[in-house]
């Protein structure tokens, strides 16, 4: 019977063991303000995403934006308005991380 429970024990340790000690607890996010880069006015619907996770948003009718539930690492973000040149970043993020992005206009022939 010992033998039994025994084995049990070793087997769910092995099994779950990895979760509990590997698993991250992703409750960081990236926050910030996108704005035009010679008006500074809000850009309105900028796409921000981030490319390691696929995880992204819109800039709301302020030009602010909120990405959560990210694991502390090494992210590129990418932000991109319509009417604007895209920018990309590399991003080392280990705590909760504001940024303000001021695009370019693209030029008009």
């Amino acid at each position: 019977m010992l033998s039994i429970i025994f084995r049990l024990f070793l087997f769910t340790n092995f099994v779950f063991l990895p979760y509990l000690v590997f698993s991250q607890h992703c409750t960081l996010k990236i926050s910030g303000y996108v704005g035009d880069q010679f008006a500074r006015n809000p850009l309105e619907l900028a796409n921000i995403y981030v490319e390691e996770t696929a995880k992204g948003t819109s800039a709301d009718s302020k030009g602010f934006f909120k990405i959560e539930n990210l694991c502390a690492g090494n992210y590129h973000l990418r932000i991109s308005h319509v009417s604007c040149e895209s920018w990309r970043v590399f991003l080392k993020i280990s705590q909760d991380t504001v940024i303000s992005v001021f695009l370019a206009h693209h030029e008009e022939f």
